[in-house]
């Protein structure tokens, strides 16, 4: 079960730390494997430091995080928002709301 001020990825916004980082918790909680495998897909097949837009691609990367970002929505915890951190841009994780003003800030 993720708690509130879970971190999930910090110190990288390459597309593919991101991506790996989103699948190994979605596969911790058991939860949307589909996207994981599909994205595990995707990435094994650009490698660490390839274009996640290339159009061409069966599988767009660009699809694939938007995916990801509605799967770590769906795991996200009550009363928590799944984004970057406010203080770190390259911090993403399950943050607690439920204090501070009515944006969580």
């Amino acid at each position: 079960m993720i708690k509130p001020n879970t971190t999930v990825s910090c110190d990288s916004l390459r597309d593919s730390d991101l991506m790996r980082a989103f699948v190994r918790l979605l596969k911790s909680e058991n939860s949307n494997l589909d996207i994981a495998r599909d994205t595990e897909d995707f990435l094994d097949n650009i490698g660490d430091f390839g274009f996640i837009g290339n159009l061409d691609d069966e599988l767009n990367g660009v699809d694939l995080m938007l995916s990801l970002f509605g799967a770590m929505d769906d795991v996200c915890p009550e009363g928590c928002v799944f984004s970057a951190s406010e203080d770190d841009a390259s911090c993403f994780g399950f943050w607690d709301v439920t204090k501070g003003d009515e944006n969580g800030f």
